[in-house]
């Protein structure tokens, strides 16, 4: 069974990417599964606070400068031995694509056999929303996309659905 990393992320603050991490967390702990967690988040790593005995012995963090990019490769070497939950900090995206193109870890996971998500957190308000499209088509084509609603932050309506 190939392991997978679980990332937590999306282009607006306040929308649960970390309470949602931390609910993946408890669903691991749950169903009894090792896991690890990685706050990829250096301004607020909340996530740590709830579950740190499950921390990664190393950081990861995105970093737009293709010089940087490999400080998140502590990601693929938690998910060569077990599940990882990874938090990360609002607006990663163009970090994240930074790390997948340069370093080449979509091809990395695969030939591993790490499967990796994207997990976009949205509260269905309409600048979420409006952002959810251009990440979809460009984090897309090298992972699979889970758009998830989290209706309890959303403050106008859904009439979205």
């Amino acid at each position: 069974m190939s392991n997978a990393i679980n990332l937590w992320s999306g282009e607006k603050g306040g929308t649960g990417k970390s309470w949602l991490a931390r609910l993946d967390c408890q669903r691991h702990l749950d169903l009894k599964q090792d896991f690890f967690l990685i706050d990829t988040d250096k301004s607020n790593a909340t996530t740590s606070n709830y579950y740190g005995s499950y921390k990664f012995d190393k950081q990861a963090y995105f970093s737009e400068a293709p010089e940087r990019a490999s400080t998140a490769n502590s990601l693929l070497d938690a998910a060569l031995a077990r599940p990882v939950v990874a938090n990360c900090r609002a607006g990663t995206n163009e970090s994240l694509l930074t790390w997948l193109v340069t370093k080449k870890v979509p091809q990395t996971a695969h030939r591993l056999g790490i499967k990796m998500r994207y997990l976009f957190v949205s509260d269905l308000e309409n600048d979420s929303l409006n952002l959810f499209e251009p990440r979809a088509s460009a984090i897309g084509q090298y992972m699979p996309i889970i758009f998830v609603a989290n209706v309890g932050r959303n403050t106008t309506d859904l009439e979205f659905f």
